[in-house]
């Protein structure tokens, strides 16, 4: 609640939070209690208190439904453990032997979990029980909280009945809540408009991230890798999707780019110009380095932060970020590509009123860029008409 200025200051709009219920773990992911806020955060009562402050500061609230597994101490699969096949949640998970022991390995199949984890016993999601339970619970935090979305966990693996009736009887509840699938891959068969409102778009961040990672593609690999990117769904779908650079599964992009700082910003430029829903992964104002999971997860150093150590990067964030919020039509642009030469990248945001124009040169070669009938929005090593390898400018035309 202390940062919710600083957030506000740096041009969020929006917070997603991990797993915040009830978990013996580090990660939260393994749900004890749906209904209950893990003592390590706060108390329920709290969490009204932030999301109430949030609200009053123009930003919405999206929480983490892990509803693909449960964790061994949530009270079904303790019954389950207890009483075997005579548990009146057995049908609620994936048993597949009667003496199985959770304490073990489960790549024998006894039963089915999240990822060959032991302690993340699947749910059964077509059993209309476990969607009657999970439905309620995410109700339950609509009316409690009044948090404005909801990411699912593991979300092209719980069932497709399922989430076409949590959309609906979520919808008749909140007409205008936001459901966030977590799929890394095509998720067509999810995007019909009856199941998830918007995907975590991997994809498009695997786009970005192989341009910088690998030197040897073109812009033109780009644009074409790019075009495949916003021809899996509907346009509809594409202003909408979750564009995200790195997270909590993944290793930070400062460290996947090389720690190289330009190509860094290169890649945020591209987040905020190109149609979608740009997220930042808490940490990336200050540059904040992480390689895999759990080294991707570092606290926050706020410290440093304080006292202004990293002043200069989160202006150059928050000015990305806010050039953004100025822009809305962003979201929604028409990408135009122009030049495509070598790794030199010119394109066009299109609205239906203005449009934007972005140069990037991930090239040795240093270009020469006239602006001089552009109005400069944003500018990365330009000067004197020269854009050296690294440099990027956002332009208003």
């Amino acid at each position: 609640m202390s940062k919710l200025e600083f957030l506000k200051n740096l041009g969020v709009t929006g917070i997603y939070f991990n797993p915040l219920f009830l978990s013996p773990s580090n990660h939260k992911y393994n749900t004890t209690d749906y209904y209950q806020i893990d003592p390590d955060f706060g108390t329920n009562e709290e969490l009204q208190e932030l999301v109430d402050k949030a609200h009053s500061l123009g930003i919405k609230v999206m929480l983490d439904a892990v509803f693909n597994h449960s964790g061994v101490d949530f009270f079904a699969w303790q019954d389950v453990c207890k009483n075997g096949k005579n548990s009146k949640y057995y049908d609620w998970y994936f048993v597949n032997q009667d003496d199985f022991n959770f304490k073990g390995s489960t790549k024998d199949g006894r039963y089915y979990t999240f990822a060959f984890v032991d302690n993340m016993p699947k749910f059964n999601t077509n059993n209309k029980e476990v969607q009657d339970y999970c439905i309620d619970v995410c109700k339950y935090w609509i009316k409690e909280w009044h948090i404005d979305g909801i990411r699912f966990d593991v979300g092209n693996e719980v069932s497709h009945a399922f989430l076409k009736r949590m959309h609906q009887e979520l919808r008749d509840l909140k007409n205008d809540i936001f459901l966030l699938g977590e799929i890394w891959v095509d998720s067509t068969p999810y995007m019909q408009g009856d199941e998830y409102d918007s995907v975590m778009n991997y994809p498009w961040m695997q786009t970005i991230s192989n341009f910088f990672c690998d030197d040897s593609m073109s812009a033109h690999d780009f644009k074409c890798m790019m075009n495949y990117c916003y021809s899996l769904y509907t346009e509809q779908m594409n202003h909408c999707n979750f564009n995200l650079l790195d997270s909590h599964d993944i290793s930070r992009f400062i460290n996947r780019c090389g720690f190289d700082f330009n190509k860094w910003v290169q890649e945020l430029v591209l987040l905020v110009t190109m149609p979608g829903s740009p997220c930042i992964y808490y940490g990336t104002e200050i540059c904040l380095e992480g390689g895999d999971d759990p080294d991707n997860r570092r606290p926050m150093p706020w410290n440093e932060v304080e006292s202004g150590k990293h002043d200069s990067t989160i202006a150059l964030v928050s000015s990305l970020l806010k050039l953004r919020g100025a822009h809305k039509f962003l979201s929604s642009a028409k990408i135009k590509y122009l030049t495509c030469e070598g790794r030199y990248l010119v394109f066009e945001a299109v609205g239906t009123d203005e449009t934007v124009k972005v140069y990037l040169n991930a090239d040795k070669t240093a270009q020469t860029v006239d602006t001089a009938n552009e109005i400069i929005l944003f500018n990365h090593l330009y000067e004197g008409n020269k854009l050296p390898c690294g440099g990027c400018i956002i332009t208003k035309l």
